[in-house]
């Protein structure tokens, strides 16, 4: 977070990249990679949405606008799942976060091997980009005007269709504390469900947060 935005972006450019570089592209690679990393498609996507959006309305039923953005989002990746597929079958680190690499002058060493699987590649940018969302907005705006400026619209949409994916999941995450705190932890994780929906609400409305 020291380095200058330029060498923040390159960086996390040269981790995103290199992830990608991994492609399952062969029933043989695939079988062999299944047995070790797990291999996700649309499928487990729209499954595991469902339990996030199950879940977090049992937990949250009274919030209304919260119900309508996770149905709107599950509508959403329902709608494109061959677009999730086109990009599914790559190397992804979907804990990709400041806290499990390590930088050595110009490379990146991933940490938490357990957290790698192969997937929709955007998965690890969704997850880099939705925590630079709350931790550093200059990086976050510059890798998504790279992907939206220098890829063409469906990598774009995946992009989008990932970080809703993700963002479902912080939601369901923070609504499963509800019944488990109390006082100040209690107020701070409803404004944090607060502040993912309405991150929610622009990356499905294709709007700056």
């Amino acid at each position: 977070m020291d380095r200058p935005l330029e060498s923040q972006f390159f960086l996390s450019l040269k981790a995103l990249e290199a992830q990608e570089g991994v492609h399952a592209t062969t029933y043989e690679h695939t079988s062999t990679i299944k047995q070790t990393f797990g291999m996700w498609n649309s499928q487990e996507y729209i499954a595991s949405f469902d339990k996030y959006y199950t879940n977090t309305i049992v937990q949250l039923p009274e919030n209304i606008k919260v119900k309508k953005l996770l149905t709107k989002a599950k509508d959403f990746l329902s709608q494109n799942i061959e677009t999730i597929d086109l990009y599914s079958d790559f190397l992804t680190h979907w804990d990709l976060v400041p806290h499990n690499f390590r930088v050595l002058e110009n490379d990146i060493y991933l940490l938490d091997y357990s957290s790698i699987r192969f997937g929709n590649k955007y998965e690890g940018w969704a997850r880099f980009i939705n925590f630079m969302t709350l931790y550093n907005r200059p990086l976050e705006e510059k890798l998504v005007e790279y992907v939206k400026e220098n890829r063409n619209e469906q990598e774009f949409l995946s992009l989008q269709l990932m970080r809703v994916f993700r963002l479902g999941e912080l939601i369901w995450y923070y609504a499963n504390t509800l019944d488990k705190a109390e006082g100040n932890l209690l107020q701070l994780n409803k404004k944090r469900i607060d502040l993912w929906a309405n991150v929610l609400e622009g990356v499905l409305e294709n709007k700056n947060i």
